[in-house]
């Protein structure tokens, strides 16, 4: 007993470094100074010396490198197609269109942004879709309808609905490999790097999402995401996209072919910015605006001019809510001059106090 004593006390020894006190009893074992001197102990022959305090130190587990998701690490790739768009819908310059417009001209163009063909070229417009669409809720184009995108009465007669449209062009995106069957709701190829691009968010934002909505449709899944060229236009060239599409691409110094406001003819013309922008540097790699669950818009907001005021040669108008590229701002426009007007007249009768409201011979109201 007296020497497992002794042993247990010989183990637990320690010598100060500093006065080279040894600390032989038992009670002094978990001394943290020495009793003579109060240098600090040294420590155990076997443990390292540490500044983590109550912290465990970390261990050899703890400072391995982690396996970390390649997925999420990995730099966006860009996108190896654009599928341009340009929908013409149906319009009215004195009436809604009620229950909800209609698409009249379903085009597209296919940009390839990836590789080059065999002349070298790299980025290029490589395919085009193209079909009118017959509206069943207002089935008789009208006059302003048939002057402003030039789309005869017996075109969209012989023309396919919307449900058989989409389908069209879903085939079409398919034979390129851009999206999968219809057995997976026509959801893009995990495989190919691709997206829809259009000149502001009207389209898909708000002409696709209404019309089918009130026809009970489901808009497909490719079709939920697309990237809007009047937000990347201001971001890449840093000024605003002003004028409308023809005069953006003027300015480029770009040539505007054929006739404004045809759906393919547009889309030809938009794709002409892609180009230019991504032959001056600019890396098509993420879309801008997208649409919910609940069926809203949600992503970058579109630029919005300043002006809420069409302007077209001397006549000063506000801008209808069914015209193309409106997005149904038309009647918030009225009531902006409306309440702008009446805010200049109610301060000039301020101003001159002559003239009430009440009075019969008030003209500042």
């Amino acid at each position: 007993s007296t020497q497992s004593t002794g042993a247990a006390a010989g183990s637990a020894m320690w010598q100060c470094r500093a006065c080279t006190l040894e600390h032989s009893l038992q009670s002094e074992q978990h001394f943290r100074t020495c009793r003579l001197c109060q240098a600090p102990r040294s420590p155990r022959p076997n443990t390292p010396a540490s500044s983590w305090g109550p912290l465990r130190p970390p261990n050899a587990r703890d400072i391995a490198p982690r396996k970390r998701r390649k997925a999420l690490d990995a730099p966006v790739r860009p996108f190896e197609f654009l599928v341009v768009l340009d929908f013409e819908w149906t319009a009215d310059k004195h009436r809604a269109m009620l229950p909800v417009p209609e698409i009249i001209q379903w085009p597209s163009v296919l940009l390839r942004l990836s590789g080059s063909d065999p002349s070298g070229r790299r980025f290029a417009a490589i395919a085009e879709f193209d079909t009118f669409v017959r509206p069943t809720y207002n089935p008789t184009l009208t006059a302003f309808s048939r002057e402003l995108c030039a789309i005869r009465q017996d075109q969209v007669d012989v023309a396919p609905r919307v449900e058989q449209a989409v389908r069209m062009w879903l085939s079409w995106l398919r034979g390129f490999g851009l999206v999968l069957g219809e057995e997976e709701d026509w959801a893009s190829n995990p495989e190919v790097r691709w997206a829809l691009c259009t000149w502001s968010d009207a389209d898909f934002g708000s002409q696709l999402v209404r019309e089918f909505r009130h026809k009970e449709l489901q808009v497909p899944q490719c079709c939920k995401q697309w990237v809007d060229l009047k937000v990347l236009f201001a971001r890449h060239y840093k000024r605003e996209p002003r004028g409308g599409l023809e005069a953006c691409v003027r300015s480029l110094g770009l040539e505007f072919e054929g006739r404004a406001h045809n759906g393919l003819v547009d889309a030809h013309n938009t794709a002409k910015i892609a180009l230019h922008m991504a032959r001056s540097g600019f890396v098509f790699k993420s879309t801008t605006r997208g649409i919910g669950s609940d069926g809203c818009m949600f992503g970058a907001k579109r630029f919005k001019s300043a002006s809420h005021v069409q302007t077209c040669g001397d006549a000063r108008r506000p801008r209808h809510a069914d015209h193309e590229g409106d997005n149904g701002e038309g009647d918030s426009e009225k009531f902006l001059l409306f309440k702008s007007k009446r805010k200049q007249m109610k301060i000039k009768h301020v101003q001159g106090d002559q003239c009430h409201p009440e009075s019969p011979g008030s003209t500042a109201w």
